[in-house]
């Protein structure tokens, strides 16, 4: 008997990368026929009579068993220093394995091991008031702190803010809508670059996949599954946070909300959450720490305050709905503004930023994201901010 060129592993690997063969039709396909590697042999007919295996995924199937040089793909992966787990491997997370339509694979950089510590996933809305960014932050932080390990989607907002304060004081996980060569959105690329130095970034699509409109929700699944717990910051009426957050409530998974005023338009989904029962009211991280607890998740206490105070206080910070709203913010936080202004000689990532000013990086995200909005600031393709005109904040 001729033995296969290949491993098992190596072409479910290679198999599971084709657009449309998700992991219930790559699964059935290795039972039907036997192995990847009968998969991988088999002809357009004997594909076609595998259930749900359609003529044009069976000629997709086929296509890349002609063109594909698979010494070429598993070489390319290595030298772009992307690691790869798989449902066939011991160390595929056992979180996602209960999953109805688990990852086939996982692509990352970083601390495969850190799954295995207590989870919670921290998400929101992209835009939100600046003192609630404050507070995210604040609350990532204490959770590291703890010893908890805080997921998010890398998105701008309310994920930024978990990402940064976690790895103020701990680590955090990153799972991206897209592979690990493309980024998104690319102005985080410098923070998903210290995600993979300090944390783990993940993502189940091939590392030069680029973000489609579905990989949103197959991200936010992933998030769910891998996380004990599940906190939603900011959601509006319309907002995706609450597709997650009711991924997360079909599954089983304890949710916290944190509440707000009723006039802003961030608080609308998690007043909801919490006056529908689907979400308890978080105010303390004593709050999530003991459900994890409960779990069978030991976190460390100590160092953590017993109330999440923002950096601004309240009444510096009024609702952020409209532009003059924003600039009243930005006037309250004259001091922190004019320093990022004036240490932007020329184009900066946030990391430079915040050596040159001493600000923490949630806070200097926070005014840069102020300034983007007055159209004061951009972010340029390579992450770098820079001034778009000369603004006078003298008093």
């Amino acid at each position: 008997m001729r033995r296969p060129r290949y491993s098992e592993r190596e072409l479910w690997l290679v198999l599971s990368s084709i657009p449309g063969l998700g992991f219930a039709r790559l699964k059935s396909l290795t039972e039907t026929l036997g192995s990847a590697n009968c998969v991988w042999e088999a002809s357009p007919n004997e594909l076609t009579a595998v259930p749900g295996i359609g003529p044009k995924l069976a000629s997709a199937i086929c296509e890349q068993v002609r063109t594909l040089d698979v010494d070429q793909y598993l070489s390319k992966l290595a030298m772009a220093q992307v690691q790869v787990v798989t449902y066939l491997d011991a160390e595929y997370p056992q979180a996602l394995r209960s999953l109805s339509a688990p990852p086939s694979t996982l692509y990352y950089q970083g601390c495969l091991s850190l799954l295995g510590q207590p989870l919670v996933a921290v998400i929101g809305s992209r835009k939100m008031p600046m003192a609630l960014y404050d507070w995210v932050a604040h609350l990532s932080a204490q959770l590291a702190e703890a010893g908890v390990v805080v997921v998010s989607g890398l998105a701008r907002g309310a994920d930024t803010a978990a990402h940064l304060g976690a790895m103020s004081t701990g680590t955090t996980v990153a799972v991206l809508p897209c592979g690990l060569a493309h980024v998104y959105p690319h102005q985080n690329r410098n923070l998903a670059t210290r995600i993979s130095q300090e944390g783990l970034i993940m993502s189940e699509f091939s590392p030069w996949t680029r973000v489609r409109g579905h990989s949103f929700a197959a991200r936010n699944r992933i998030v769910v599954g891998l996380a004990q717990v599940v906190i939603v910051t900011a959601a509006g009426e319309q907002s995706g946070s609450l597709i997650t957050a009711g991924m997360a409530y079909q599954a089983g998974k304890p949710i916290f909300a944190v509440p707000g005023a009723p006039f802003e338009q961030s608080s609308i989904g998690t007043n909801d959450l919490i006056k529908n029962g689907k979400a308890r009211l978080l105010t303390t991280v004593d709050d999530v720490l003991g459900v994890v607890e409960c779990l069978g998740r030991r976190v460390d206490r100590r160092g953590c305050s017993k109330t999440l105070q923002p950096s601004v206080s309240s009444k510096e910070c009024p609702p952020a709905s409209s532009s003059s709203n924003r600039q009243l913010a930005l006037d309250f936080a004259l001091p922190e503004t004019q320093s990022v202004l004036e240490c932007l000689s020329g184009p900066m990532s946030i990391e430079a930023v915040q050596q040159t000013t001493g600000l923490d990086p949630g806070r200097v995200l926070a005014v840069l994201s102020e300034l983007e909005l007055e159209g004061r600031v951009k972010v340029g393709l390579d992450g770098k901010w820079y001034k778009t005109i000369v603004c006078n904040l003298g008093r």
